[in-house]
């Protein structure tokens, strides 16, 4: 189940619309996308793209947008509701606000106020008690290194009671740095030497 609150849904246009049924693939640049086709002042009237993650922080295809206004957030409703994207009919409705629990905590920087949305990936698949340390130590051995080279920038992200591996989310200094991981370890294979037990590994990037 996503992070409780339920966001209230507005008749009246507001600058918040949230989009449902969003492919697992979206990213932010997708979103601008629409809002540059829908609006004379494209993406410059975006304020804040937020995508929200399950418990487990897993995107739910449900994310939403912070206009500069309530006229602009209503062409982008016009333009973009029942549009599809990626094969998937979008769902827009007007909503109050960004309630700050949707926003996730793990994606803020330990060092400042900015969000490390599009520069972070999820990796899954180590073995269950893999620590921070380890990972880090795997990706320096591969020359990658996460934001300031340090065991902070890896989180250790919850996972379904039923799991057998594991899941962190990596913060990088850059986007290209984020998908440059994907590349190096998607679909990848960790070999447990104790046991010959081969783990795959699954990365994306987190927005």
């Amino acid at each position: 189940h996503a992070r409780k609150e339920r966001n209230i849904i507005h008749k009246e246009p507001t600058p918040f619309i949230q989009i449902d049924q969003l492919p697992i693939t979206t990213t932010t640049e997708d979103i601008r996308k629409l809002a540059r086709e829908a609006l004379p002042n494209g993406d410059q009237s975006i304020n804040e793209v937020v995508f929200v993650r399950s418990d487990s922080f897993d995107f739910m295809g449900r994310c939403i947008i912070a206009m500069k206004s309530a006229e602009d957030a209503q062409r982008v409703f016009e333009y973009g509701n029942r549009r599809v994207i990626g094969g998937n009919v979008i769902k827009m409705t007007h909503v109050s606000k960004i309630s700050e629990k949707l926003r996730p905590v793990e994606l803020k920087s330990v060092a400042d106020q900015t969000s490390a949305s599009g520069r972070s990936v999820t990796l899954t698949g180590f073995p269950l008690l893999t620590k921070p340390e380890h990972v880090l130590g795997y990706l320096r051995s591969r020359n990658f290194y996460p934001v300031e080279g340090v065991e902070d920038s890896i989180i250790r992200l919850n996972t379904k009671k039923q799991a057998t591996v594991s899941k962190f989310l990596i913060k990088f200094d850059s986007e290209s740095e984020a998908w440059r991981a994907v590349r190096k370890f998607h679909n990848g294979e960790f070999k447990l030497n104790k046991r010959n037990e081969i783990y795959k590994l699954s990365v994306s990037v987190v927005y």
